[in-house]
């Protein structure tokens, strides 16, 4: 008979699997229903706001790239922004990869031969991501007044009192408890931490990270989710030949937000597919209309585009290999 950790480990494959179809035909039957009635014959796509979108989207995770490295300067001493951009970009690419673990074991990995011993090259890449995802949850959450419909939110805000179920009500409310919690985020990592590893493995991590994020950290951080809301921006402005509406931003930032935190805690969906797609679509319909079918689509080619070329560039881009360019002065 089988074991019960070999049943345990049937059971959440067959899950997994279950799970992704699931919001594969969830996202199918949105598709179709958006697509029927998109006039596809006169569709005009503007190049530049795509390529605008992908240098923003790309733009935007340079707080979270800041971020790593002052991870990484607490326990492994000055390290260069060449080498962590390049390491950062390139392990975007293992979210690919079911499980999503692949994006902390290829950052950690490339510092390896920079001076980085792996464990703390590892936990400072997974606490990297944990917080980048804290900071576009609460984003998400607090500009989620602005994305959803009035009468809906009133129907999920019933406990609140009279007159303050409103929009910036309630965006202030949640970025007030989310700066609040940055201690209690930090403290919880600095726990598990201590279970995970030895002292002298984790490299002073301890010490180092139980003050991180700062404020400004997480400021920084919520500032490049707003980075990628403009992105999302720039590709609607693809679509249409109006100016831009710049009242639209906090719907934009809401929409990209959710759409890729709900993908990232989505372990089943490699790269968040259909997770993102199903998010955005349901997001973008109220101020698109079908036109939302196309600009999803638009923003999963250009994010691809961001991250594999991002990538691409800094791997191949030639530097000096007799020199130590990882250590640089303060």
């Amino acid at each position: 008979m089988p074991s019960n950790s070999a049943s345990r480990r049937r059971l959440w494959y067959a899950a997994k699997w279950l799970l992704l179809l699931t919001v594969f035909a969830a996202v199918l039957v949105q598709g179709l229903k958006l697509g029927r009635q998109v006039d596809w014959a006169h569709i005009t796509i503007r190049p530049g706001w795509l390529l605008l979108a992908t240098l923003l989207y790309v733009a935007g995770w340079l707080p979270s790239v800041w971020f790593w490295r002052e991870l990484l300067r607490e326990v492994a001493g000055p390290i260069s922004w060449f080498e962590v951009t390049k390491a950062y970009f390139c392990g975007h690419l293992g979210k690919y990869v079911p499980g999503k673990a692949g994006v902390i074991f290829i950052r950690a990995g490339m510092l390896q031969s920079h001076g980085v011993p792996f464990v703390p090259g590892a936990l400072s890449a997974g606490y990297e991501t944990l917080a980048s995802m804290a900071a576009g949850a609460a984003v998400g959450a607090a500009l989620l007044p602005f994305a959803v419909p009035p009468q809906t939110l009133n129907q999920f805000l019933t406990w609140l009192p009279a007159g303050m179920a409103r929009p910036e009500v309630i965006s202030i409310l949640v970025l007030i408890g989310c700066l609040c919690g940055i201690r209690v985020m930090s403290q919880l990592f600095h726990r598990i931490l201590k279970k995970m590893v030895k002292l002298d493995g984790a490299g002073g991590a301890y010490q180092a990270w139980s003050r991180q994020p700062t404020l400004l950290a997480f400021l920084l951080l919520i500032i490049g989710w707003w980075i990628h809301g403009l992105s999302m921006g720039c590709t609607v402005q693809a679509l249409s030949s109006d100016p831009i509406s710049w009242s639209d931003w906090p719907r934009w930032t809401a929409a990209t937000a959710l759409s890729i935190v709900l993908g990232f805690a989505a372990l089943f969906s490699p790269g968040g597919l259909g997770v993102r797609e199903w998010v955005l679509m349901e997001v973008l319909e109220p101020e698109l209309g079908p036109l939302a079918l196309v600009a999803t689509v638009l923003s999963r080619f250009i994010w691809l585009v961001g991250e594999c070329g991002a990538a691409g560039i800094l791997y191949y881009w030639p530097t000096n290999r007799k020199a130590d360019l990882t250590r640089t002065p303060e």
